[in-house]
């Protein structure tokens, strides 16, 4: 990537380059003649190469790059440049459906520049022929034209701050407003509850029954997708489980003393896949299907023993809270055959939200009995 390529600097390493170009000020206001989009939850082994083969599929890639740094939740993130588009939000929601090795990556139109500098888009309006009786429409038409493409083009952008701070947000056309509103889940949890996410699906679905061997212990909630909250007598309790990695470290990614703060949203979406043909009747085919929708977290059992090719089941953790009811294209041998990957919206939870109990409303009280 060339330094004459408008709009975007090549990025140097802390200490290179001279104190003249290190005083120079970013521009404000700059005019991009492409489309920018920003992703997050990238691989820690994904190049800017792979990007750009990622997301190729979608039209032409103008321009891939990775940042050589994590923002603070631990993600690697990155930009992914096109031609300019016309609908730029159904560009984005279907490419908020790329999955790069074992991750369903999160894609936003970019706000602002690799370099940190503001991205004005510019697009050039199509030409508008009125047929006859449409006389008097027209200037109509093109102003509805362009209060659409300037939402599309200035919401639900994130900037280059926005993902160093991690501050996501996320805008939508309704909202609440909790002026007066004040919380009592921190008052009366207080900070003997942890967070953890588990490492696959098989350990959220076993964990009630390690959770009871655990001193302390008085309740587990779920949270969705991976993510598991439990509540221990007291913050000693809670610190201690903390402290023995060797405890839970085959069970968790990731533990740790709840302070409030939010976690990032995850679920469990259960497919079911039609339409595989008969020759391809494979949990390989499948898998690679339902890997299109986000991670793999139930994989498919399809055999040639099976009596019912019509459909098969499938679960795979996701980011968003789409409807998913995606048709795929398998192409195998010069053809071409469509599948399509609905969402079974029936409730689902672990097992050990209904077996262990009721979760006490307090830390005050007597004992869980089936721990020390």
């Amino acid at each position: 990537m060339g330094d004459s390529e408008a709009g975007w600097q090549q990025v140097r390493r802390k200490g290179k380059g001279s104190k003249e170009e290190q005083k120079k000020p970013r521009g404000k206001g700059i005019t991009y003649p492409n489309t920018s989009f920003f992703v997050s939850n990238l691989p820690s082994e994904c190049s800017s190469k792979e990007l750009r083969e990622a997301f190729q599929e979608f039209g032409e890639v103008v321009d891939a790059y990775v940042a050589m740094k994590k923002d603070k939740s631990g993600s690697y993130f990155g930009f992914v440049r096109f031609p300019p588009l016309e609908n730029v939000k159904e560009m984005e929601r279907r490419l908020n459906r790329v999955v790069i090795g074992n991750l369903k990556v999160s894609v936003n139109l970019a706000k602002f520049d690799k370099d940190g500098s503001m991205k004005v888009y510019q697009y050039k309006q199509p030409t508008f022929v009125p047929h006859s009786g449409m006389k008097g429409m027209e200037q109509q038409w093109v102003n509805d034209k362009q209060q659409t493409w300037a939402n599309n083009f200035t919401s639900n952008g994130r900037s280059f701050k926005d993902v160093i701070l991690i501050s996501r947000i996320q805008t939508t056309k309704k909202e609440i407003h909790l002026n007066s509103f004040r919380p009592q889940a921190l008052a009366v949890w207080g900070n003997s509850v942890v967070i953890g996410r588990t490492k696959d699906f098989q350990s959220l679905c076993c964990l009630g029954e390690w959770v009871l061997k655990i001193n302390g212990y008085r309740g587990l909630r779920y949270l969705g997708g991976l993510y598991v909250m439990i509540q221990f007598k007291d913050q000693l309790h809670a610190n201690k489980l903390i402290s023995e990695t060797n405890t839970w470290e085959d069970w968790f990614s990731k533990l740790y003393v709840w302070e409030g703060k939010s976690i990032p949203y995850e679920r469990i979406a259960w497919l079911k896949v039609y339409g595989v043909p008969p020759m391809l009747w494979d949990p390989i085919v499948i898998n690679q299907l339902g890997g299109k929708m986000g991670k793999l977290l139930l994989k498919s059992e399809a055999s040639l023993q099976d009596q019912n090719l019509s459909q098969d089941c499938l679960a795979v953790l996701v980011s968003d809270g789409e409807f998913i009811h995606e048709p795929i294209t398998i192409r195998w041998e010069g053809k071409a055959f469509i599948c399509w990957l609905v969402e079974d919206t029936r409730a689902w939870a672990p097992d050990f939200v209904n077996d262990v109990g009721p979760v006490p409303e307090s830390s005050s009280g007597k004992d869980n009995p089936n721990v020390n």
